[in-house]
């Protein structure tokens, strides 16, 4: 996961900081005994489809060899924010989203719910979104917790 999020370099977002893109690849470790061949979406194919993502992107069947991971499937979708509906230009600047592209994206708590569907769909979690456990290990992983922790946490906190 790595969300990008309404921002300003001169106020603080109030009431909160919304999220306006929300990507995330599920990537298969690999067992080099037992697997050989395996998909993989590249970083530039990650880096070239985020901006021209459309309302939702999900990849699966990708292929493109590698060694010790790959990515299973991809999603990305832009999020409409609703208490700072309009983005900022240091915000548009920063993360290269243009309000043209949050003004026809759904909200976080649509995204969220097409978000649990995808995570179902690979068998992560149950379609009430509790996580699978039966033959299943994963986790989340971001750049740190500023994505799980604070931004999402604190968006549905306040919209909830």
């Amino acid at each position: 996961l790595d969300f990008e999020w309404t921002a300003d370099d001169k106020r603080k977002m109030h009431p909160v900081a919304e999220i306006t893109q929300f990507p995330s690849v599920a990537m298969r470790l690999v067992n080099e005994k037992h697997e050989t061949h395996h998909p993989m979406v590249t970083r530039h194919d990650l880096e070239a489809l985020a901006p021209y993502a459309s309302h939702n992107l999900c990849r699966n069947d990708i292929s493109h060899p590698v060694k010790d991971a790959y990515a299973m499937s991809l999603f990305d979708s832009f999020v409409k924010p609703t208490f700072n509906p309009t983005l900022t230009q240091f915000s548009i600047d920063l993360t290269g989203i243009t309000q043209k592209q949050v003004d026809a994206s759904p909200t976080i708590s649509v995204v969220l719910q097409h978000y649990i569907s995808w995570l179902v769909s690979l068998g992560l979690v149950d379609p009430c979104g509790n996580r699978v456990t039966a033959g299943s290990t994963w986790c989340f992983c971001t750049w740190g917790d500023v994505d799980i922790m604070t931004t999402l946490r604190l968006e549905c906190k306040e919209k909830s």
